[in-house]
């Protein structure tokens, strides 16, 4: 309810069955772009298939086939085939991914009870940022954040990991 789509081809608001868990959202241009789920507030601009899906209060401006899945307060820039959170709900909250391409937030796997929290992704291609909060990948290729690695940092370069390592930094 309340929601609305602003020009484009084929995309979607999709209300669940009898809910009104999908409310005040906004798709303004674009095609094949679909908000799901509970998602309050979320908006999709400018992008080409791409989802958001059960997350609120997020955002993803241009770009192709990007994801927010579980993963409320988020931002997801453009680039290509990026993603915040899983369809499995492993959501990383407040989180920021801007552009490149096969990039990747995760949170913790389900039934953990906790979500990841605050971490930023600047691009490049095929890094990822898995199941910690507060860390920072700037870029590079093929770098790897991984294991509760929090408030940990890896600036860019090819191929750099840390792995279950709080407070570290690769510069």
């Amino acid at each position: 309810a309340f929601s609305s789509i602003a020009g484009g081809r084929e995309n979607k608001i999709v209300y669940p069955d009898g809910d009104n868990t999908n409310s005040f959202n906004f798709i303004g241009g674009g095609s094949y772009n679909r908000i799901s789920g509970s998602s309050f507030y979320a908006s999709l601009l400018g992008a080409q298939a791409s989802i958001i899906d059960n997350s609120f209060n997020s955002s993803i401006a241009g770009g192709r086939e990007n994801k927010i899945e579980h993963s409320p307060y988020s931002l997801l820039g453009g680039g290509n085939e990026n993603a915040i959170g899983s369809s499995d709900g492993r959501g990383s909250r407040s989180s920021v991914l801007l552009g490149g391409q096969f990039n990747i937030i995760l949170g913790y796997p389900t039934g953990h009870g906790i979500d990841s929290i605050g971490n930023f992704l600047g691009g490049g291609q095929v890094n990822q940022l898995i199941a910690s909060s507060y860390a920072f990948i700037g870029g590079g290729g093929s770098g790897s954040l991984i294991g509760k690695s929090d408030y940990s940092a890896i600036v860019g370069g090819l191929s750099n990991e840390i792995s279950s390592s709080e407070y570290s930094a690769i510069l």
